[in-house]
């Protein structure tokens, strides 16, 4: 992706675009986009919990399975926005 086709993204900002819908089921998609400092998208979290009152509490399946490989991410942007998400979300 080049600044031509996207100016809206600099080279030392993060565009942080979220996605929520609300309904029996809380589903989330998180993405990041790192131009220079971390590169193309990063799915940083896929929230998908049936039962809002007994599951927000809880770590889900799917913060396990996205999470601990994203931490090893050798950004410390990228490392320091998944930490607050982390604390943000449980």
């Amino acid at each position: 992706m080049s600044e031509s086709v996207l100016p809206m993204f600099s080279s030392r900002s993060f565009i942080v675009s979220g996605l929520t819908f609300r309904s029996l089921i809380h589903f989330e998609f998180i993405f990041v986009y790192g131009v220079r400092k971390c590169s193309s998208f990063i799915l940083l979290q896929v929230v998908d919990q049936f039962s809002q009152h007994h599951l927000l509490k809880r770590l889900s399946l799917i913060h396990c399975i996205f999470l601990p490989p994203l931490s090893k991410i050798r950004c410390p942007y990228v490392r320091g926005f998944i930490s607050g998400l982390s604390i943000l979300f449980h």
